[in-house]
Order: structure tokens, then sequence, then C-alpha cells
């Protein structure tokens, strides 16, 4: 048997260009061997859940990076933030105006605080992607629901749409109602990168962003900033300590405080020349692409360029297709696989090799292509599923497991959904529509692996029969 170990270390010897997270792209940051420095919480190192020293001005110096007024290091990914920030600002069985195309650690949060959802719909783009949450969308859902004492949106999402946070948070505030960003794509946003205006400063109270996702730090490493006036600090602190690892590693906070050291001695100057790559790349997608295309979304507030989508819709081929040649021939790996599109991840870390090799296989791939645009489900969309339940009574009724073709208007138990990017496409006590289970077939029938269906295509339902 094959130990990972062995397996990971002849894999980063290998050729494949990462277009994939983590940001550093298994190259731009050195370390010494990890296990000479894995250490606990001994003297002289602080302790993570009661920083007073090391740890603490390494938080300050993060916190200087990113303008924010309090930061803190996350060891257990974006999620535990995520989870600490919405238990801070809602009570137990209390309302949360969300976004639908939250990450499914919203839902669990919903789900562990007994939280009735409130869900704000994006827009399904003509580029087949979810548009912005607009601040009317906000305005409507918080005069519908004034008992909701928070709003989660992500900006910038998977696909790298920006949301008008500035306007939001106004909008919010002036209801009372505290706004949390996951901001788990947008590490990278940090002042004179070129990139959008990250949501730590348009004012948002509780901000979540994941370093390793594109900035060069290790997997699982991430960050929580506070806004000063945010009036349930303490709150997020506490939680904190109970979503976090008792046990935080060393070797990831240093891999955070290196990031953020690296971006103040070197980042700005090696920004701005990921910049001008990432420009003539994408310049060249444009010109060069004949059958798949690179997707620009139009009509949204802001766009992270950082991420490249590649359209198959008007070619005869499936984003899982383009997935598989690439990989197979090229040595290429991409980050996520749509049924239309496949999505890469570019960063600081990329080299000009890595961009060569990619706009090569690309137009050797198109050249060989013709157009025939592929069949879609219905708007290429779930729809927007009826909650019967809250997520927390769904899951603790009795179940029954059932074929996806025959669960039709029934009650779902389970999450639903496609890994990466996590958000699910139907979640516990929505109903299942025709439409949903076309939806579901069709992703099937695409080669994508959907979440949530066991190995024979069936689906948990809440057992009704139970209670008649």
């Amino acid at each position: 048997m094959t130990k990972l170990y062995d397996a990971l270390i002849e894999y980063g010897k290998s050729d494949y260009v990462p277009f994939h997270m983590p940001g550093h792209k298994r190259a731009l940051m050195e370390f010494e061997n990890p296990y000479s420095f894995d250490i606990t919480e001994i003297d002289g190192f602080d302790n993570l859940h009661h920083a007073e020293g090391i740890i603490k001005e390494a938080e300050k110096h993060a916190a200087l990076v990113c303008q924010s007024d309090e930061t803190h290091f996350l060891v257990n990914g974006s999620s535990c933030g995520i989870l600490s920030a919405i238990f801070s600002a809602t009570k137990q069985g209390g309302e949360l105006i969300m976004a639908r195309n939250c990450h499914k650690t919203v839902y669990h949060a919903a789900e562990l605080r007994e939280l009735k959802t409130h869900y704000l719909y994006p827009e399904m783009l003509p580029e087949g992607i979810l548009g912005s949450i607009t601040v009317e969308m906000v305005e409507a859902s918080i005069e519908k629901h004034p008992e909701a004492s928070a709003l989660i949106l992500t900006s910038p999402t998977y696909d790298g749409v920006v949301s008008d946070v500035r306007e939001i948070v106004k909008a919010a505030h002036a209801k009372g109602v505290t706004v949390i960003i996951d901001e788990a794509h947008g590490a990278h946003f940090l002042k004179e990168s070129g990139f959008p205006k990250s949501a730590i400063r348009c004012g948002a109270d509780v901000v979540i962003q994941s370093t390793h996702k594109t900035l060069p730090a290790l997997t699982q490493t991430a960050l929580i900033h506070i806004n000063k006036d945010y009036k349930y600090k303490a709150k997020v602190r506490k939680y904190l300590t109970m979503f976090q690892t008792t046990s935080p590693s060393y070797v990831l906070m240093a891999s955070i405080d290196s990031a953020m050291h690296w971006y103040v001695e070197e980042g700005r100057e090696a920004y701005k020349k990921y910049l001008a790559r990432l420009g003539k790349l994408r310049a060249a997608f444009k010109t060069g692409l004949k059958n798949l295309q690179l997707l620009e979304p139009e009509n949204v507030f802001d766009y992270d360029i950082s991420k490249v989508l590649i359209s198959t819709k008007n070619s005869n081929i499936s984003g899982e297709e383009l997935h598989k040649q690439l990989v197979q021939k090229y040595h290429i790996q991409s980050e996520m696989v749509s049924a239309h599109y496949v999505l890469f991840m570019t960063s600081v870390a990329d080299t000009d090799e890595y961009y060569r090799r990619f706009l090569d296989a690309l137009l050797e791939i198109d050249e060989a292509l013709q157009k025939s645009p592929m069949k879609f489900a219905e708007d290429d969309e779930m729809g927007r599923p009826k909650a019967l339940m809250r997520i927390c009574e769904a899951v603790e009724k009795p179940k029954k497991s059932l074929p996806l073709l025959e669960s039709m208007g029934e009650t779902s138990a389970s999450y639903v959904y496609i890994y990466p990017p996590g958000i699910p496409l139907l979640t516990p006590g929505e109903k299942i529509s025709e439409r949903c289970v076309r939806q579901l077939q069709f992703y099937l029938e695409e080669g994508l692996e959907v979440y949530g269906l066991t190995k024979e295509r069936e689906i948990e339902i809440v057992w009704v029969e139970f209670f008649t």
C-alpha cells in the first residue's frame, strides 16, 4: 500500500501545473523541516487561545497588513471563523439573512444554532454563473424579516464575483443588522495589490479570509477580522476557543505570519508583475480561443480576474471533458469543474512557464473542437427550492432513502452539493422539485460527482409516513 507521504512527495516532483489552491503553488515559500519546529504551547511561544506574546504580535502585524482593527489566526480554515461569527451575531433559534450561494459551513451554523434562514438569490448571469448580491435585495429582505439579527454573504464568490459590500453594510447597519462577509477567496484583496477592495475596508463587522486559498500560506490557514465597532467582539473570541482546536499548529501559524511578512517585504512588487502577466494571458485567451471562451461576467459590481473561467458552452465538449484532457494529456490541474465551464485559480506564485503551458494547451484543444452548443438542463440551475421546515428540524426527524427519481415532492433530509465549491444545491427541509431532480440527473450524466446521494443514487428524505 502506498503511503500518503510518499504519494505527495512523488506528486510534488512531477510536472503538473497547479491552477488550484493553495496559493503558494507548491513553490513560493520555503520552510525548514516542519518536524523540527512543530511544538505545543511551551515557554516563550504564547498560546493562540490567550495570545499575549509572540502570537499576539503576529496577529497585530496581520491586522496592519490587512487594514483590520482586530485580527485572529485560524488554523481550522475559514469554516471555524464563519461558525464563530454567526454564533456571535445570532441567538439560539434566531433568524439569519444569507445568500443562497453561501458555503455549506453557513448552513451548518444555521443547523447548529437552530436558525430560521431567509435567502437572497443572486441572479443567474448569461455567462452561466451567479451574479452579485445587490443593495436592493438586502434592503427588501431586512424590511420583510425585521427579526433577523445578521446578514452573511460570500464576496468574492468561488467564481470571482464581488458585491457592493460598502453600500450593503450601510443599508444593514441603518437597521441594526450585523454584516458578516465570507471573503475566503479574497485574502489577496490587499491594499496596493491591484485587486478589488476588501470587505474589511468597506465596514463589514466580521470578515473571514482563507490565506491558503490565494496567498502563499499552507492549507488550512485563515484569518478572521473584527471591526472595532462590532459590539459582539468578545463573543467572537469566545466561540473561536470552542470551534478551533485546543492544539493549534505552530507550523500553520508560522505560515500565516510568513505570508504577511512576505507581502510587506516582496509582495507589492510581485503583485505588479503578476497582474501584468495575468492581463496578457487573459488577452491571449480572448483573441485566440474560437470555440472555448474566457468568461468575463458583466452586470456585476466587480470581478476578481485572478479566477480564469473557461466556458465550453459553444463547443462540442463538456467542462468535465475539458478538465480530463488537460489533466491526462497536458498535466494541467484545474480547481473546479462545472457542466459547462472549468475554473482555474491563478496566484502570485504562478510562473511564466505555467502560463505558457496553459495557453498552448487550451489553444491546441480549442483548434480541434467544433462549434456545437451543448445540452443544458432547464436554465442550468436548481431554481429556488421551497423550505418546508428549518434545517435543524429536518435533520432530527426520521429519515428514509428513496431513489432520486422517486423523490419528487418529498422533503430533503440531506445536504446535496457538488464539491468544490461546496454550495448546497439542496438543504435539509427543502422540497425536492421535479426541476431539482432533472438538474441533479443532468449533473450525474455529465460525470460530475454529486455529494449527498448514495452510490445507488438514492437521497434521504424526511419520513412523513412516520407521522401519519
